[in-house]
């Protein structure tokens, strides 16, 4: 894959939102976000995506020009309406809220609801560990597997993350789907033509499959067996049900082209670990990741903590630009044909 400039993408991306009507400031989120996420090598949730975004605007998808609603407000928490937004839009405000809060307060959650796919999850919480804040999102997400035994989706991959900031080193970023792989891994073996591992997902017959097409159509299994499926269960619960949003295979698809809301329910949380214990932590935080550099390695080799590789990504993408694979860079010079912009990555 090429790297490309961070300003030009954001240039030539801002002018097809604002072509297809997006605010200034809903357009920056998204590809806030989106570009964040490849920065970081996550590239399954970055401008890969950007398209469909735009595919979803075009056609009424998102509620926009809204901003989520607060239903619920005490000392401790948040209820939020998302409003079919934007959902990294939605996520963003979320995570301002628990950010501002979680500084005086010590711990402060914001659950929400009706809400639209956010993307990498770890990004939010590394708008609060920027604030040196410990953040933790969690969410559910359209069902992809089923009840430990069963073959009907039932569950979501339902994704949690953790940042956790540290005084000079970290932060450790730590973001996992409760499957045994993220389904945008088998969606990128399809675009591929490649196999997927055995132990991956089932077919909808219930049987094991290595085809990525079948394993699309049927199931993705939970990581750790019984327990995956029993911490799919608790998110789906906490970010789905108890947010009032929607839960069990009563969320909405992405794709679906009915232009309702997803109805994703999301938690984000925020600890301020001054608070909490004291300004040590940070210090605390660095000697624990010194820790495990040094722990031992049967190769020699320097045992990484969860997101370092992310953080490495990050600083080369920031000196020499991003990877993009030639299909999200033409699929972007495309709009950027479709609504006559004199622009070209």
């Amino acid at each position: 894959m090429k790297r490309y400039e961070i300003f030009k993408i954001k240039k030539c991306a801002l002018l097809i939102l604002e072509k297809i009507g997006l605010s200034n400031k809903e357009a920056n989120v998204l590809l806030d976000v989106l570009i964040a996420s490849d920065s970081y090598g996550v590239h399954t949730h970055g401008l890969s995506v950007f398209s469909s975004h735009v595919e979803r605007i075009k056609r009424g998808g998102y509620q926009l020009g809204i901003e989520p609603i607060i239903e619920k407000e005490f000392p401790a928490f948040m209820s939020v309406n998302a409003q079919n937004s934007i959902g990294m839009y939605s996520a963003a405000f979320c995570m301002e809220k628990v950010i501002k809060h979680g500084i005086n307060a010590g711990v402060y959650t914001v659950f929400c609801k009706d809400c639209n796919t956010y993307g990498p999850a770890f990004y939010y919480t590394k708008m609060a560990t920027d604030k040196k804040l410990i953040g933790i999102t969690f969410c559910n997400s359209p069902s992809a597997m089923a009840p430990w035994g069963g073959y009907e989706k039932m569950l979501g991959t339902n994704p949690v993350a953790v940042g956790i900031p540290g005084k000079n080193e970290g932060p450790i970023l730590f973001d996992m789907a409760t499957s045994i792989v993220a389904k945008s891994k088998i969606n990128e073996a399809r675009k591929k033509g490649k196999r997927i591992p055995n132990g991956w997902a089932l077919d909808i017959n219930g049987d094991s499959t290595t085809d990525p097409i079948e394993a699309i159509k049927g199931l993705v299994l939970p990581m750790a067996g019984p327990k995956g499926y029993g911490l799919s269960m608790m998110i789906d619960i906490i970010a789905g049900l108890l947010s009032g949003a929607a839960y069990q295979n009563g969320v909405g698809r992405f794709y679906s082209e009915d232009n309702n809301s997803m109805n994703v329910g999301q938690v984000f949380i925020a600890i301020n670990p001054e608070l909490v214990m004291s300004a040590d932590f940070y210090g605390m935080i660095d000697q624990y990741i010194e820790n495990i550099h040094c722990s031992k390695a049967k190769d020699d080799s320097t045992i990484l903590f969860p997101g370092e590789r992310k953080l490495r990504e990050y600083e080369k993408s920031q000196c020499v630009g991003i990877e993009l694979s030639d299909e999200v860079v033409d699929s972007i010079n495309r709009l950027l044909v479709d609504y006559n912009i004199d622009c070209r990555l």
